[in-house]
């Protein structure tokens, strides 16, 4: 029997597109089902962060029973008006709009879950769910080792 499901993972731009496509192919090689990477501009909005956050609610909107639906931003820096509280707030106004159940459910290993009756949507933060930062801080993290950390730093 076909899998007739769709995994949509939105992430922010070209670039995070690129990255999760190649994750999924070298560690999910063995995955199932198959999943679409969308950035905003695939589905009417702009490649951003926030264009993320308002296609996630567009997207969640028109999400079928079949349909699975995950997205990954960063939560950037508190300084500049975000940092992961604030992303999780703006995803709760965005989602609570559609009904979506915003008693956000999360820990930091496994990422914020957002119900509504049958759908749901998973949201992982970058780095890591409760510090500020994004994408390219959770990689240098796990690619620092202590012999190599002072050519990390340079």
């Amino acid at each position: 029997m076909a899998n007739t499901s769709r995994n949509i993972l939105l992430v922010e731009g070209e670039d995070d597109r690129y990255f999760f496509i190649q994750f999924i192919k070298y560690y999910c090689e063995n995955l199932i089902v198959d999943v679409q990477v969308v950035v905003p501009k695939d589905v009417g909005g702009y490649n951003n962060k926030q264009g993320a956050i308002s296609q996630l609610e567009v997207l969640s909107k028109s999400q079928s029973d079949s349909m699975r639906l995950g997205m990954v931003v960063d939560a950037d820096k508190i300084s500049d008006g975000s940092g992961c509280a604030n992303t999780i707030q703006q995803l709760n106004n965005r989602l609570a709009n559609n009904a979506f159940d915003c008693g956000v459910q999360s820990a930091s290993n496994t990422g914020y879950f957002f119900k509504h009756n049958l759908h749901k949507c998973g949201v992982w933060i970058m780095p890591n769910n409760q510090d500020e930062g994004i994408i390219e801080d959770l990689l240098m993290r796990a690619a620092q080792d202590k012999s190599e950390q002072t050519l990390l730093q340079h």
